[in-house]
């Protein structure tokens, strides 16, 4: 997939839209019963409730000519104006090095490179529909004429225009293909930050006269690499969809990271951080970065939840290294944990649900890690634990006894990746 940012067609400074292009909402379009070989008008058609108080948002749409070339149109709402009327920007724009123009509203280059790109702003009404028009006519020897206008669907009256331009049959001018795609973008920083309630009306084609109407325009949201957290649902009107976005998506959790003991963090001591060794099955405390030969991944653990709700914690090391014995465990008698294999051999003497972890809400921000053998067994130490001195991580209490020997802060821990 080709990326193609809003830089250029918001005509402003570019942020970060081209590492984003392929991680945005993305919406498709269709119309109902039209004909393969196209249409010469198409109208896509917005309305926003809760616009930003700051620009930074494109809602696009691109559709693409039946000789290959691929316009773009949408709306950028903008923050209200001094009289406190809300704006849009409209936008109409190729990126077809061979497109030409002559329109005011209109400027050579598009996203840093050739093309043209043409806006307008114009004063709205929330809640209301304006569509961006496009219109192709074949102008002479084969040079095909785009035309963009706005209008308030409301009236059906036109309200400004956005620009047009002209492509070459032979540089893949055309009719507009009948089905396609858009997305919603940050072209800059503050478009991450905005909450917009916006509705996606009804696509409609037209081709000598005869209209063509649309199906209800589908969204979807990547899982990572997008900050714009938007969520898609049909609409009260009909063949429409309604999108809001929210506060930003957070960024996705690691899925290795470091268990680390905030009694250690607290007191100063480097070694705050669970940790393995290459030849043998201890998992101790020590230092939350490797060095040399010390690999980082012998102190990275994952969180794999089991089908009954607990967890195997599985260090990265022992994994990939190919040893069985890559899952933290404990036994019948004695406090130990050390690494084990994942699944239990059968017997009193080695179930699955010495290797079954509980992650436990402390409500300090800290969670407890609590062995599901010891619990259910009724032993008082099912929790794991540090000491004051020593790298000894092993089962205690869950809580300490207080005094400057035993705190609770001991069998506190932080893990900051996924739990999955």
């Amino acid at each position: 997939m080709i990326k193609l940012s809003v830089c250029a067609i918001a005509i402003t400074t570019c942020f970060f839209a081209n590492s984003l292009y392929a991680s945005t909402p993305l919406i498709n379009w269709s119309l109902k019963d039209a004909p393969s070989s196209g249409v010469n008008e198409l109208h896509f058609p917005m309305s926003f409730l809760l616009t930003p108080d700051a620009s930074g948002l494109y809602f696009t749409y691109y559709t693409t000519l039946t000789g290959g070339s691929r316009p773009y149109t949408g709306f950028q709402p903008k923050p209200p104006r001094v009289s406190g009327k809300h704006s849009y920007q409209s936008v109409f724009s190729s990126f077809n090095s061979a497109a030409k123009t002559d329109d005011g509203n209109c400027v050579y280059g598009a996203d840093g490179g050739n093309g043209v790109s043409c806006s307008t702003q114009f004063e709205a009404e929330p809640g209301r529909f304006y569509s961006n028009r496009l219109t192709v006519s074949l102008k002479n020897n084969d040079i095909y004429y785009y035309s963009g206008d706005v209008f308030d669907d409301s009236t059906n009256q036109k309200i400004a225009h956005i620009g047009s331009f002209t492509i070459p049959l032979s540089a893949g001018a055309g009719l507009f293909k009948v089905k396609d795609g858009g997305f919603i973008e940050a072209y800059i920083p503050a478009g991450c930050t905005q909450k917009v309630s916006a509705t996606y009306g009804e696509v409609t084609g037209y081709l000598e006269g005869n209209k063509y109407s649309g199906n209800p325009v589908k969204g979807s949201v990547p899982e990572t690499g997008n900050c714009i957290n938007a969520v898609f649902s049909a609409s009260g009107i009909p063949d429409s969809t309604d999108v809001k976005v929210t506060d930003p998506q957070p960024a996705p959790k690691p899925t290795y990271s470091t268990i680390i003991n905030k009694y250690k963090g607290d007191s100063g001591n480097d070694n705050r951080c669970l940790r393995v060794f290459k030849n043998n099955n201890s998992a101790e405390m020590g230092g939350c970065n490797g060095q040399g030969r010390d690999y980082t991944s012998l102190r990275q653990w994952q969180f794999s939840k089991t089908n009954n709700d607990y967890y195997l914690i599985k260090n990265k090391y022992k994994g990939e290294s190919g040893n069985d014995n890559r899952c933290l465990r404990v036994f019948a008698s004695g406090n130990t944990a050390e690494m084990g294999a994942c699944a239990g051999q059968g017997g009193a003497s080695d179930e699955d649900s010495m290797r079954y972890w509980s992650v436990v809400d402390s409500g300090t921000g800290y969670i407890l890690l609590k062995n599901k053998y010891k619990d259910e067994s009724g032993n008082h130490k099912r929790c794991l634990r540090v000491f004051s001195s020593g790298n000894t991580a092993e089962m205690g209490a869950c809580a300490g006894q207080e005094g400057s020997s035993d705190y609770d802060s001991m069998r506190y821990w932080k893990y900051d990746g996924a739990l999955k």
